[in-house]
């Protein structure tokens, strides 16, 4: 018998099927909810739900938000007007103001800076309606004046 030359022939190589990442429904709608509430922006599909995703205004009686929107919350930048009047143009996570914003108060009194869990927290400053000014460092909504934390909203 002889030898033939060349190699042995190898078995192909495997190869895994990736599959496909799910299509997620999404888009651009306006809609009119039973309480009278209504959202006009982008959304997508979750679970068979339509959420908020994207950017998108959220009108909710006298009250109203235009921001960002991550699975139905509000999630990055937005403007938030409150039933009182009062106004904030800023970050949010999870529907709370958390990070960097700006809340105009009902009697002109204006809070420019740090936030977290809906409260004054971190570097700002508070300027009253008569203009007098806070500015430092503020913790769980209290101004810290180096000697003590002082209560400067009562609410």
């Amino acid at each position: 018998m002889s030898k033939g030359k060349g190699k042995a022939s190898e078995p192909p190589p495997v190869v895994e099927a990736v599959p496909e990442p799910p299509i997620i429904p999404q888009g651009t709608g306006e809609f009119l909810l039973p309480d009278g509430s209504s959202y006009s922006g982008d959304w997508k599909e979750f679970d068979g739900l339509k959420v908020r995703d994207g950017f998108g205004t959220m009108k909710v009686g006298p009250e109203s938000y235009r921001g960002q929107w991550v699975n139905d919350k509000m999630n990055g930048e937005g403007e938030y007007t409150f039933a009182s009047g009062g106004k904030y143009k800023g970050y949010f996570k999870n529907n709370i103001l958390e990070g960097e914003g700006e809340y105009v108060f009902p009697d002109g009194a204006i809070y420019s800076g740090s936030w977290l869990n809906n409260k004054m927290h971190g570097k700002g400053v508070y300027t009253d309606k008569d203009k007098i000014e806070f500015k430092g460092l503020f913790v769980n909504g209290m101004f810290d004046s180096g000697k003590s934390y002082v209560s400067i909203r009562n609410s």
